[in-house]
């Protein structure tokens, strides 16, 4: 049986497998060992980014990455899958069970447009190419894990049994923010500009000044030697 389980924030799921998103993370099944708890603890980290050219972000509070991510692979039908569905997306789901199988098994969504109907195996730099970028703010999940052998356990019916156990814990209830800032922003660099430009100049200035005077000085020592 494949199992797959995520942490994530209150409606932040987003269901995928290739790597973390936003404001969740997928525990990795290799990471299990058979007939151990495997114990979790996380603690979570919030940050705050910089929306730039090299790193594009969305700045909006009310955006939601998991939206814009289930509005990208519903653009195309005016219907949602049953056994995932988005309530605020504006398309009811579907209960027709020849659509759905009609829909995924169309040649059209073959070849170039197979990454529709491998939803679970985008990337987010994938989902950005596609039109939903990253949101500023934030949060990610730090797992720590560690393993307790466990004996068989009595699972009724006069067996005993054990395969894995999981255990996932919080490692505080508090949530670690980090905020990107320019260290120079505009108003600093023109600032620094100038003030450099204006130093040089007034070095420039000054230094032409005692040239001048120097000048007069071994002019007037010259005349005074040529005419004694």
């Amino acid at each position: 049986m494949d199992m797959d389980i995520f942490l994530h924030l209150k409606s932040h799921l987003i269901y995928y497998k290739e790597d973390d998103m936003p404001n969740m993370i997928r525990v990795e099944n290799s990471l299990l060992k058979y007939q151990e708890e495997t114990s979790i603890v996380f603690n979570i980290e919030n940050a705050k980014y910089i929306n730039k050219d090299e790193a594009k972000c969305e700045a909006s509070e009310s955006f939601l990455f998991k939206d814009c991510v289930d509005e990208l692979y519903t653009k195309n039908r005016d219907w949602q899958e049953p056994w995932y569905w988005n309530p605020n997306i504006d398309k009811p789901r579907s209960i027709n069970k020849t659509q759905v199988l009609n829909f995924f098994n169309n040649e059209y969504y073959s070849g170039k447009r197979m990454w529709i109907r491998d939803k679970i195996y985008q990337s987010k730099k994938d989902l950005q190419i596609r039109g939903c970028s990253l949101p500023c703010n934030r949060s990610s999940f730090v797992l720590q894990y560690s393993y307790i052998p466990r004996g068989r356990i009595d699972i009724g019916w006069s067996e005993s049994d054990f395969d894995f156990a999981l255990s996932v814990w919080a490692k505080n209830f508090k949530i670690k923010y980090n905020s990107e800032i320019y260290v120079c922003d505009e108003t600093c660099l023109i600032g620094e500009v100038g003030g450099n430009i204006g130093l040089y100049l007034g070095i420039s200035f000054m230094a032409a000044v005692d040239i001048v005077i120097d000048l007069i000085k071994s002019f007037k020592k010259y005349s005074m030697g040529l005419f004694s």
